[in-house]
């Protein structure tokens, strides 16, 4: 995370010498570019290829976006609400499946590929 990003982003195919001359003197190493925001990248004036490489080395190196999904209680939403509806089918799929998800066979598990 201590490399230059000149030196990164150079590594990565159609950027030039002249699209690394766009980076910004605030941005000196490969840490600064995954610890900055993909808001403040793009805002930042860098060429097409620059911002490409540095959303990349971003993505590749960010491990504390936080959770991928949220979590809902479901107990303090109404029964109609769709979240509620949605989860009771797809809990009692197995159980109402019909027969062409176990490819007419009754005792066969269900195959959903």
């Amino acid at each position: 995370l201590s490399m230059p990003v000149e030196l990164a982003v150079m590594c990565f195919p159609g950027v030039t010498r002249a699209d690394v001359e766009s980076i910004p003197s605030s941005l000196h190493t490969v840490g600064q570019v995954v610890e900055s925001k993909v808001k403040d990248l793009a805002s930042s004036g860098l060429r097409m290829g620059v911002l490409e490489a540095c959303l990349q080395i971003r993505a590749r190196n960010r491990t504390d976006d936080g959770p991928m999904y949220k979590q809902i209680t479901l107990t303090g939403l109404p029964k109609n609400a769709f979240l509620v509806r949605m989860t009771e089918e797809v809990c009692k799929f197995r159980e109402r499946a019909h027969a062409s998800w176990r490819k007419q066979e009754a005792t066969r598990p269900i195959v959903t590929s």
